[in-house]
């Protein structure tokens, strides 16, 4: 289901004002899931790290959470 940033009607004006569609981290094309290694087993952690891979440049990148939004979302390309 698709979400939207709406705005409410002030004042006289019974309109409401969609300005953007909402793109969840889980949908982003930015964003990127590793499962991280449990450093007792050498297996993979039954974890899901979200980072978000915009700010290429970045030392670290910036842990989001999968259901978290920002301005810059890009959805990804269906498959």
């Amino acid at each position: 289901m698709a979400e939207y940033v709406v705005e409410e009607p002030s004042g006289r004006s019974a309109s409401w004002r969609v300005h953007e569609r909402i793109v969840r981290c889980r949908d982003c094309a930015n964003a990127v899931v590793s499962r991280p290694f449990c450093t007792f087993t050498g297996r993979p952690a039954n974890i899901e790290v979200w980072r978000c891979d915009f700010f290429w440049n970045a030392d670290e990148l910036p842990e989001v959470e999968p259901d978290g939004f920002c301005k810059w979302g890009e959805r990804k390309e269906s498959e």
